[in-house]
């Protein structure tokens, strides 16, 4: 279940980046996890009926999902991203739909409560819940409901028995966003977590799994320290389930999710749907002669990522094939997200072929950012 709620009335803020955090949690359940695509819901800017018509309400848990499930067999995970609010009379947490009224959101809102005991009743194998939003009244573009100074939601749902539970925030804090990687900030390091960091020497024990344990160690430090440091605030992440739960087995990403973690030999052109040029003259790339070692800052899509190029830079019209000799990300892990290769054609042309990039690329060097431009290959 995907719910990525972006859009809502002219007086409450957008969430700019929920589409973003929906599109990438859906691949993460496609590629990673495994699900098929017609056993995933996806909804972007659900309302309040979409809400009940998939989970169900107070009188019945017996809503699409619910009819989804093979008993004992299916592992259900839900993803939202979104506005959450706390109700101003019960102090609750509510699911904020895009028709939805924060100040009265007791009536016009879908109670966590309510989500979290028809997911119990569901008779899965497992239940996973993922929330990317906070439930203190306010949101990074301003409040969301009025006078909520004090205002903090109540403790946890608690009888939570069967469900791994992962939010953003705890209840006085905001779930902040990420501006450079577009994308919530909480979202941005699940991901990052599950595709690899999580598991790395500081926070696990490199097996190739990710468990729920190193994955709330990745979130509790990285994604904590991010906050603090970016914006001032404190942002803690709620995580509660079997520390012993694998969220994510490495050895198991499919193919294009793992060029990049040995860099090959020689790589197939026409594994590529993309040739991407830079510019970098006055960039300060040396001249031809010695080999050089160029430490490039890569930006494909929503992350940023290490480059480092070995090469003998030269003038004329023969490139040379330079493959990478590491793809790190912010992380220190190596990415398995882009594969690419490099071709030096001269001492200020940079040509970087991609695999599966669908927005915009950034080469920086010698705090030079130039953007990359795409173009088709050239037999």
């Amino acid at each position: 279940m995907i719910i990525g709620n972006r859009a809502y009335s002219d007086r409450i803020p957008t969430v700019e980046f929920a589409h973003n955090d929906a599109k990438a949690m859906r691949d993460y359940v496609t590629e990673v996890l495994g699900y098929r695509p017609g056993n995933i819901i996806d909804l972007r800017d659900a309302s309040l009926a979409d809400l009940r018509k998939v989970f169900g309400d107070g009188n019945s848990h017996k809503g699409q999902l619910f009819n989804y499930t093979r008993p004992g067999k299916s592992d259900v995970f839900v993803f939202y991203s979104g506005h959450g609010v706390p109700g101003l009379r019960d102090r609750r947490g509510y699911l904020l739909p895009k028709d939805g009224d924060a100040n009265l959101a007791e009536f016009t809102g879908y109670p966590l409560d309510t989500l979290y005991a028809n997911l119990r009743k569901i008779p899965a194998r497992s239940v996973t819940v993922v929330i990317d939003a906070c439930f203190s009244g306010e949101s990074p573009k301003g409040m969301l409901v009025a006078a909520t100074s004090g205002l903090t939601v109540t403790a946890k749902p608690t009888n939570t028995k069967g469900l791994t539970l992962l939010t953003a925030a705890q209840g006085d804090q905001v779930a902040s966003w990420d501006e450079e990687a577009k994308q919530g900030l909480f979202t941005k390091h699940f991901l990052e977590g599950v595709y690899g960091a999580a598991d790395g020497n500081e926070f696990g024990n490199g097996d190739g799994k990710v468990t729920l344990a190193e994955l709330r160690g990745y979130l509790n430090e990285e994604m904590s320290y991010r906050a603090r440091r970016r914006f001032g605030r404190e942002q803690i992440p709620t995580v509660q389930g079997e520390d012993e739960l694998v969220l994510a087995a490495l050895t198991s990403l499919p193919a294009k999710r793992k060029i990049a973690q040995e860099p090959p030999a020689a790589i197939d052109t026409q594994r590529f749907d993309g040739l991407w040029t830079a510019n970098m003259n006055g960039c300060g790339l040396s001249s031809y002669g010695e080999p050089v070692s160029y430490d490039f800052e890569l930006e494909v899509a929503s992350s940023k990522y290490s480059l480092v190029v070995t090469a003998t830079p030269k003038f004329g019209d023969d490139p040379e094939t330079h493959d990478i000799k590491g793809l790190v990300g912010a992380d220190g892990q190596i990415n398995k997200l882009v594969p690419f290769r490099t071709l030096l054609l001269d001492n200020s042309n940079l040509k970087v072929a991609l695999a599966s990039v669908e927005d915009q690329a950034w080469l920086s060097f010698n705090g030079c950012r130039v953007a990359l431009k795409k173009r088709k290959f050239e037999n």
